[in-house]
């Protein structure tokens, strides 16, 4: 974008544009990732101000700033808005309906991220896809991520991350989705959103559907039906329970280890290899299936695309160490995906004949029903029989009381760990030590991110490689 259609964009006056009006390429809020024909966007956040950081970014090659305030001695246009969060969103609008690409806008409590990345390996079939990076999915995450598109895409993939009341308001709003995809509706960031409900919140995407646009969702969660339908869009429902609906798109597959699947796509059947097992590998699997045969597809096509799916790091990646099948899923939880992983993992404990091991961190975010969660959290547990549980957060004995109070006489399977010494003490002296040493099993890491597990998963693989290269085990 040239310095004249940034200024329109933003209508706001600019210092400096007497300067050439030339091209803008990149835009970023950390003065060490500019670089030439760049804007940097001074964000002022909890821990620093951007605006501290204009002469580091000018050195690193900026052609322009955008500030909240007058930058006199900067000798490169400087864009002055009142709020440089809902500046960058808009010209992340104005970007977006530059290009001609079809946006799909992606969110949910659970698995979003995976689905992201499942869609962007299918509809890679059929055209040049950009997609939102990482968890960049928030204020500040999803107008970089759509501003770093090269904007002859024909998919754009961007997930909307939400925890308070407004975001999906400001997010939608810089997206306007040809497909707005809510993949489910649960317990999650309940501070911001326990109010209103969850369903009500992630349902607000679509007051942003762009004209023509389409709402995708899943029947197997009544609340956000009955939320979708008060927009009068034009909705596409899908279920993983098809014995409840009467829909022509469902998945199904044999059992909770079965890592293929078959989807039926409004009366065509797709047999696919899921991204991962279970009913969370079903529910993302036929979302991507919906969302991809609604935008052409064909059934080869979508085929195809499942058997090319990689997950970014921390997101279900499964790995096979001498006799310990190890599953991390540490980067996030809430309740739904807490319980999900917990079944997949109790399941392929089932199927390879050995222990099961879970690896937890508390649930962040939950607000009034921190202490009631994790007790339900504990029951669910109770009734999956693990053989050891490692558990990291405050709400260790809220946790405790529902194990306990279904596997009463089982207290000395739970153990509280702070960090990764009281881990790599424990595990020696519990599930590495007599037979279950050379039984190994399914070891499950799972937690929210404010737990840093990927310490405990690192300390793991470190303390049993040795010993598998030395016959230890």
């Amino acid at each position: 974008m040239t310095m004249d259609e940034i200024a329109s964009c933003l209508k706001t006056d600019v210092a400096g544009l007497a300067c050439d009006n030339g091209i803008i390429c990149s835009v970023a809020t950390d003065s060490k990732k500019i670089s030439k024909n760049g804007l940097f966007v001074c964000i002022k956040g909890q821990k620093a101000d951007g605006h501290d950081f204009v002469t580091e970014a000018l050195k690193n090659g900026a052609s322009a700033i955008l500030a909240q305030k007058p930058l006199p001695q900067i000798p490169i246009p400087v864009f002055v808005v009142e709020d440089t969060v809902k500046a960058l969103g808009k010209l992340a609008t104005c970007w977006r309906n530059k290009t001609g690409a079809i946006v799909v806008g992606v969110t949910g409590t659970a698995g979003k991220t995976t689905l992201k990345e499942v869609l962007s390996s299918i509809l890679s079939e059929h055209g040049k896809v950009a997609k939102s990076q990482l968890n960049h999915n928030n204020q500040i995450g999803l107008p970089i991520s759509i501003l770093e598109t090269d904007g002859d895409e024909k998919f754009w993939i961007m997930e909307a991350g939400i925890s308070h009341d407004g975001d999906m308001d400001d997010l939608g709003a810089i997206l306007n989705p040809d497909i707005g995809l809510v993949l489910n509706a649960g317990a999650g960031h309940l501070e911001g959103l326990a109010k209103k409900g969850v369903a009500w919140h992630k349902a607000r995407l679509f007051n942003y559907l762009a004209p023509g646009g389409k709402a995708v969702i899943c029947a197997d969660y009544p609340e956000l039906v009955q939320e979708t339908k008060k927009y009068g869009v034009e909705f596409v429902t899908f279920t993983t329970k098809p014995q409840n609906h009467d829909l022509e798109w469902y998945s199904r597959s044999r059992d909770d280890t079965d890592e293929t699947c078959e989807l039926m796509l409004d009366g065509n059947i797709c047999k696919i290899k899921m991204p991962l097992s279970g009913e969370a590998g079903e529910e993302v699997s036929i979302a991507a299936g919906t969302c991809a045969a609604l935008l052409g597809l064909s059934i080869s096509e979508i085929s195809s695309g499942f058997s090319n799916v990689k997950l970014p790091p921390q997101r279900f990646n499964e790995e096979t160490i001498a006799s310990w099948h190890v599953i991390d899923d540490s980067y996030n939880a809430n309740p739904l995906s807490m319980k999900r992983m917990l079944q997949i993992g109790k399941a392929k404990a089932n199927s390879l004949g050995r222990p099961f091991y879970a690896i937890l961190g508390e649930m962040g975010e939950l607000g009034r029903d921190t202490g009631i969660l994790h007790e339900e959290l504990g029951k669910t547990l109770g009734e999956l029989k693990p053989d050891f549980v490692f558990f990291k957060g405050k709400s260790f004995e809220d946790f405790r009381k529902g194990f306990l109070a279904i596997r009463p006489c089982n207290n000395e399977k739970l153990y509280l760990i702070n960090d990764a010494s009281d881990f790599e003490s424990l595990l020696k002296k519990t599930i590495l030590q007599g037979q279950s040493m050379n039984t190994g099993g399914v070891i499950l890491f799972k937690g929210s991110r404010s737990n840093k597990l990927e310490m405990f998963v690192r300390s793991f693989k470190e303390i049993i490689v040795p010993r598998v290269a030395h016959n230890v085990l």
